[in-house]
Formats: structure tokens, sequence, C-alpha cells
């Protein structure tokens, strides 16, 4: 999912809000740029926020996504399944 040329530093998922926001560098605005292209295309999300600072510095951009979840296109979740023992 993370394309070459971009690195995850931190995830925060907000399950109350069916979301989550991935937050990293780029080597450089072109690969931000596609990697926000191919989160947009993701079947499950609703919508990505992608503040307009992300495309600031041409190389080595910080970057923060915000990408929300539609529950429906993700389906039910088990929870009732036992976790693994060691």
């Amino acid at each position: 999912m993370v394309p070459a040329g971009a690195t995850v530093a931190t995830l925060h998922i907000d399950g109350r809000n069916n979301a989550f926001t991935l937050a990293g560098t780029a080597s450089s605005r072109t690969s931000l740029v596609e990697f926000e292209d191919h989160l947009r295309q993701v079947s499950w999300a609703s919508g990505v926020d992608a503040p307009r600072d992300n495309l600031l510095k041409a190389t080595s951009p910080a970057y923060r996504f915000t990408i929300h979840v539609d529950p429906e296109k993700i389906g039910p979740v088990d929870n009732a399944s036992p976790v693994p023992q060691p």
C-alpha cells in the first residue's frame, strides 16, 4: 500500500470516526502525490484528507493523510474469535 519513496512514521486509528491517519515523509513531491492518488483509489475508503501543507516542500516533504473508512465496504469484524495462544 505504501509506494516506494514514502515512509510511514506514525499510524493513528480513530475508531469512533471510522478513520485513520498516516504521517511520515516522502522522497519527493511526486512520490507524495502518487501516494495520495493510490490512497484515493482504495475501494473501502470513503475519502482522503490531504492538507495542502503536504505539498510545500519539493524534496523530503512531510505528510499527513487521514483516510475515512466506509464500514459497509469492509464487512463485519468478528470480535468473538479467540486469540491464538503461543
